[in-house]
Formats: C-alpha cells, sequence, structure tokens
C-alpha cells in the first residue's frame, strides 16, 4: 500500500499552485460578490440635494423630519441615528397622535428625486412617496412611520 501512495503522491510544487489558485479564485468571487451588491442590489444612497433643486447656498444636504405614528416609543430615534449615519440632516423627531398602518415620505418641495432618495434609503418603493407641498418648510421630506416599521431598513439591522 505504501509502494503504491507513494507512486501516485503529487509533487509539491503542483499541491501549492492549486492551494495558491483555489484562494485566488474564492478572493476573486468575493470580490464579484461586493461589486454586484454595491452596484445593482443595495446601491448607495446619496443624501446631497441636486444643484438644480437647491434653494439656497447652503441647502446641500437633504433635510428631513421623522415622525413616529408606531404608538412605540424609541423609534423616530432609531430611524434618526440610522439617516444621519447616511448624511440626511434630521432637523425633528416627533411623534404624531394618530395611528398609521403604514410607512410612507411625504414630499414637500416637489423634489421627488430627493423624496424618492428618502424613500429608497428607508426601504420603500416609490409608490410610498406623497406629495404635500408647501414651499414655507425648509424640509424636503418628512417621514411617517407606520405599525410596518420592522420591514424598515433601519429596524432589520
Amino acid at each position: 500500500m505504501k509502494k503504491y501512495l507513494q507512486k501516485i503522491s503529487i509533487p509539491i510544487g503542483l499541491t501549492f499552485k492549486l492551494l495558491l489558485l483555489s484562494i485566488l479564485g474564492i478572493v476573486t468571487l468575493y470580490l464579484l460578490y461586493v461589486l454586484i451588491d454595491k452596484a445593482f442590489l443595495n446601491p448607495p444612497v446619496s443624501a446631497i440635494v441636486p444643484i438644480e433643486k437647491r434653494r439656497t447656498v447652503s441647502d446641500v444636504y437633504i433635510q428631513i423630519n421623522i415622525i413616529n405614528a408606531t404608538g412605540m416609543q424609541g423609534l423616530a430615534k432609531k430611524a434618526m441615528n440610522y439617516f444621519r449615519d447616511r448624511g440626511f440632516d434630521v432637523v425633528e423627531i416627533s411623534t404624531s397622535d394618530s395611528l398609521e398602518r403604514t410607512s410612507y415620505v411625504i414630499d414637500h418641495l416637489s423634489d421627488t428625486i430627493s423624496a424618492r432618495s428618502v424613500a429608497f434609503a428607508l426601504g420603500l418603493t416609490d409608490s410610498s412617496v406623497r406629495h404635500d407641498y408647501d414651499t414655507n418648510l425648509y424640509l424636503r421630506a418628512s417621514v411617517v412611520l407606520g405599525k410596518n416599521y420592522h420591514t424598515l431598513k433601519p429596524f432589520k439591522q
């Protein structure tokens, strides 16, 4: 048996090459996964207001407020931290007296690009953006957290 194993032994150089190719293959597959994930599945959301939509020189970041309409305490603060980590300017959080079944985003300045960016960052579709224009507000959008908050990105982590 020992003689048989000696006859079929693989040279050390070939073993090293196979190990190196395996490691390079795994690294390549991982980098390809990261590329596809960041480019197509979870692209980054920009919290910067497009230049053509800015009203003042200091109007650079999307300003939002968050309204907790879930009946549970602490959710608006968690969402605020989530948005601030992504570069959004959260200027206010509050609690609503009425409860909402679903979460949505309110566009205040007819800036659908910014409102959709907020919705996308939250994990909502474009159809969840409602329009309530008020040009007196400096807020671009309001986020209303509803009872389906557990399906949103800030609360899945």
